[in-house]
């Protein structure tokens, strides 16, 4: 039986004693109130099922979500219940023609990473002194926006994106220009025009040894042209998460089945290389994302693959904020 409705006083009662556990509801009280919160709130349930009524109305319209319950008198493994679960949610959503999105953090639902507008003083804004293209501002908007750690990668990568045929294009052209305006070069010589045939050739044959093709070259350009300062990076990647520096350093990403590198990033390398492993972790992860083969690929709410790519979101956003403020123009 599939029971589809305002969530529980048990359930909501236990998103707030974990969001409690982990003092993100009520950061500013002292650890003394919000333990004592805590063991209200849980002497409130475990012993008032008299007043139920009241506690259901009151919980489920302060967490205001649905969840869904699926009974049946029959054992099924979690397995099965993910399963019933998925064809739920596709006829939920074929049917009704609205979506349902999944949480899997009390933080989403809570909304507790949120900033409160109240929390927020105009007098203390400053006021913006670049003008900026509209159109990856509204990428980073959608991305910062998201709940879903897929959307919000790939607009932070939309960012990215759209610089790459700009760049790309000059980086090109001035290689081919440098050559062509040479003094040393002929257009009636065969041996010097064979030579920028094969410098052509080479960046091609390159392309199709490491697996990538322009789009690599271009975002590995992109980096390049919009983000001279490494250190300018890596302060703003520690700003938003402060271990995120060390983890790109060690660990790679599972979902990403990537046979012809690593994507870890050698911050300490020379400058080339420590764009080489940067794009090669973004671009890894991008494919992970938009191919749809199944290994090697990143699977939509699976839980292990969502918390390894949330873990990727600071080196793009990091990315994506300081391809848009190099490539603005002062006011």
């Amino acid at each position: 039986m599939y029971t589809l409705g305002l969530s529980s006083a048990e359930y909501c009662a236990a998103l707030l004693i974990d969001a409690i556990n982990k003092n993100r509801v009520f950061p500013h009280l002292p650890r003394e109130t919000i333990e004592a919160m805590h063991y209200e709130l849980l002497d409130l349930v475990s012993h008032n099922p008299v007043n139920h009524l009241s506690l259901q109305t009151v919980l489920s319209n302060l967490i205001h979500e649905v969840t869904l319950q699926i009974k049946t008198e029959n054992k099924y493994s979690i397995t099965d219940f993910q399963g019933y679960k998925t064809s739920f949610m596709f006829q939920f959503m074929y049917q009704f023609k609205c979506s349902l999105v999944e949480y899997y953090d009390s933080s989403y639902i809570l909304g507790y990473n949120r900033v409160p507008w109240k929390e927020i003083d105009p007098e203390n804004l400053q006021l913006p002194r670049r003008k900026y293209v509209s159109d990856v501002v509204d990428y980073y908007k959608l991305a910062m926006s998201a709940h879903d750690p897929y959307i919000e990668y790939i607009s932070y990568y939309h960012v990215m994106e759209y610089f790459y045929d700009r760049v790309f294009k000059n980086k090109m052209t001035k290689a081919l220009r440098d050559i062509l305006t040479n003094p040393g070069f002929s257009y009636k010589d065969d041996d010097k025009v064979f030579e920028l045939v094969k410098t052509v050739q080479k960046k091609n044959n390159a392309n199709r040894i490491e697996g990538q093709g322009n789009e690599s070259e271009s975002l590995n350009y992109v980096l390049q042209e919009y983000i001279e300062n490494i250190d300018e990076l890596k302060n703003r990647i520690s700003e938003i998460d402060s271990t995120a520096l060390e983890y790109y350093k060690s660990a790679k990403i599972n979902f990403c089945g990537v046979p012809c590198f690593h994507p870890r990033i050698q911050w300490n390398g020379e400058k080339d290389t420590i764009y080489a492993t940067i794009r090669n972790r973004i671009y890894a992860t991008r494919n992970s994302l938009v191919h749809s083969k199944r290994e090697g690929c990143y699977s939509p709410y699976e839980h292990e693959h969502e918390e390894q790519l949330r873990k990727e979101i600071p080196l793009v956003k990091a990315v994506a904020e300081l391809i848009i403020i190099h490539s603005g123009s002062i006011m």
